[in-house]
């Protein structure tokens, strides 16, 4: 087996999993700042130092986000709303035909046996053609 193809594959893989961080030299001195980035690059290649990745948010709205958020019931508060309703008509009358709509109760399920159960399926299984 090929140890370069092997190695060349490892480097890829760290490489790809590296974020460059912002390097300490001036920008405008570009011969710096290029070779800060190599050097990085480089020593994340050949294994000197870990990738460093970019950090995800995972943990969610903060309780005190969430709490408030119950409290008020919307993301955005209802005065806030009223302000911009001019801006969103179409938004503006959907809501407002959701709030004066009177709920529907639901149906209760069909019965799976009679007309509507037995179409499309036999009762001895999936049907087949018997033309060969």
């Amino acid at each position: 087996m090929d140890i370069a193809r092997q190695w060349d594959a490892y480097r890829r893989d760290r490489l790809a999993r590296h974020t460059d961080p912002l390097p300490v030299a001036d920008p405008d001195d570009v011969t710096a700042y290029l070779s800060e980035l190599r050097g990085n690059r480089r020593a994340v290649a050949v294994g000197e130092t870990a990738p460093s990745t970019l950090h995800e948010l995972t943990a969610g709205p903060h309780p005190d986000v969430e709490a408030r958020l119950r409290s008020v019931g919307s993301v955005i508060p209802p005065a806030v709303r009223a302000q911009l309703a001019p801006y969103r008509s179409g938004r503006a009358g959907r809501e407002a035909v959701t709030a004066t709509a009177p709920t529907r109760q639901s149906a209760p399920p069909r019965p799976t046996t009679g007309v509507a159960g037995g179409i499309g399926t036999p009762p001895s299984g999936p049907a087949r053609s018997t033309r060969r």
